[in-house]
């Protein structure tokens, strides 16, 4: 096995049968375990035509990524799901300032709507854990990042669990967006090329948004607003 592994925590696979680009990350079981980067390996950094194909380690995910839209422009970047499994953010710490002693306690019967947290781990990943409105990226201790996914149209409104209706988000603008209470202005939303992010669930996010604030203009008018609390 090359020596790259240790020095490169991403490899970009190239594979020319499907024409696909795949993100791992270096320690990836998945590549490892079955030694599918043997005799396939290139140099550091290195640009293989996809006819060839193969295994090119890179120090971060902004090189592979620069790499693949100057020569792949076109070439869709997946994420290993494996590796997805594999780094798993840690938990957030519980926060200082509550009160965690027992408390009364009761059984409900409830139903939600189940997701697919893969989907909104990749989307974190792939934006390094940045909101797309502000590019604030939260630090846990371990030099751990923190972000959060939502979903333009919510699941529970007929929004699909899929990286076109999943932005990356800090929990400030996650609440203003849960609430419609700002609109998402494509033209400063910071969107990657590899993320396929369906317009039209921006459009629904700001119609709603444009409906909510004419409700509470009208409300504002009639004596009758409430908080949201």
């Amino acid at each position: 096995m090359s020596s790259a592994t240790a020095e490169s925590p991403f490899w970009l696979n190239l594979d020319p049968k499907t024409s696909r680009a795949r993100l791992h990350v270096g320690t990836c079981s998945h590549a490892i375990e079955k030694g599918e980067r043997q005799g396939t390996e290139k140099p550091v950094g290195s640009v293989v035509s996809r006819s060839q194909g193969g295994w090119v380690p890179f120090p971060d995910i902004e090189a592979a990524r620069r790499v693949l839209a100057a020569n792949w422009p076109k070439l869709t970047l997946f994420a290993c799901r494996n590796c997805l499994r594999e780094t798993v953010p840690p938990e957030a710490p519980l926060a200082s300032d509550l009160d965690y002693s027992p408390t009364e306690r009761t059984s409900v019967t409830t139903h939600r709507v189940i997701r697919d947290s893969d989907h909104s781990r990749y989307i974190k990943q792939l934006y390094n854990y940045q909101c797309q409105i502000c590019g604030e990226c939260i630090m846990l201790p371990g030099d751990a990042k923190y972000a959060e996914g939502h979903h333009l149209r919510p699941l529970g409104r007929g929004g699909p669990d899929h990286p076109r209706n999943i932005v990356c988000v800090c929990p400030n603008h996650h609440v203003e967006l849960d609430y419609f209470s700002i609109p998402i202005e494509l033209s400063t939303l910071n969107l990657l090329p590899e993320h396929n992010l369906d317009v039209a669930f921006i459009e629904y996010h700001n119609k709603e948004h444009t409906r909510k604030t004419q409700a509470e203009q009208n409300a504002c008018g009639n004596g009758s607003l409430r908080s949201v609390a």
